[in-house]
């Protein structure tokens, strides 16, 4: 398991959808699906959580349950 593809919620992005299809290609086989290489490696915070959560959004925390509200 790479750190890079562990995203701040604590999601496994390489068993994501999104990161499998490119990592897969499938568009290249006809399909039309949106591609993410994950969180880190995008040089973004989490996008999921973003919308939810100021801290992990602005990146003030690395994980989600480094917040003292966590879970």
């Amino acid at each position: 398991m790479e750190e890079q593809l562990i995203a701040p919620c604590g999601m496994n992005c390489g068993v994501c959808v999104s990161y499998l299809a490119m990592k897969n290609e499938i568009n290249k086989k006809g399909f039309a699906r949106k591609y993410c290489p994950g969180c880190k490696p995008r040089g973004k915070n989490c996008t999921f959580m973003a919308d939810r959560c100021d801290l992990v959004g602005k990146g003030l925390v690395r994980f989600c349950n480094e917040c003292g509200k966590f879970p």
